[in-house]
């Protein structure tokens, strides 16, 4: 059971409060979970509202069907250790996913997803900052690494498509996909 304190504030000042104190204290919901799930919670300055991020734990193996079709995607042929993430700010998401798949799968599931196996960009990652921090991933840009983003297309899921590929000596690759809804 969460306690709650009386604080007294302007109304920006108990939101930046409120907000520290449920990140800070892992505070719970009535089903006992952690509110929102893992994630952050802010002040907006300007409104005084708190924004909160869902960060959902890394889960192992084949995302499920539906979560897939909710972003516009499908795995490549041959993934193995497929690992996932889902983030959800107050409005839309974003899926982080890594995985290892056959060289000559990694093209033709580009081309799957509306890219062009030759936008891949070498030593180039498409990720910035905060998608890296939020998916947990280090990835070194590297010759062996080469990134493209595959922009939204005129038709089908409204969502860009961030692709990193890390080439292997064993002809595998891992992969990294992070994509929008």
């Amino acid at each position: 059971m969460t306690t709650v304190t009386r604080v007294r504030c302007r109304a920006v000042g108990a939101a930046a409060v409120l907000a520290v104190v449920l990140a800070a204290c892992g505070a719970t919901d009535s089903d006992g979970g952690t509110v929102q799930g893992h994630g952050s919670a802010e002040a907006d300055g300007a409104t005084g509202r708190v924004r909160t991020t869902s960060i959902s734990p890394e889960r192992t193996g084949q995302p499920p069907a539906a979560l897939l079709k909710e972003y516009g995607v499908s795995l490549p042929e041959g993934a193995t250790g497929v690992r996932y993430r889902e983030v959800l700010p107050r409005s839309g998401g974003t899926l982080y996913v890594r995985m290892r798949v056959p060289e000559p799968n990694v093209r033709n599931w580009l081309r799957a997803l509306g890219g062009n196996p030759s936008d891949l960009t070498r030593g180039w990652s498409p990720f910035n900052s905060h998608e890296l921090r939020e998916a947990g991933w280090d990835i070194a840009v590297s010759d062996a690494l080469s990134g493209a983003w595959i922009p939204v297309p005129e038709s089908g899921p409204e969502t860009d498509k961030k692709v990193a590929v890390v080439e292997d000596s064993s002809n595998s690759a891992r992969v990294y996909l992070v994509t929008n809804r």
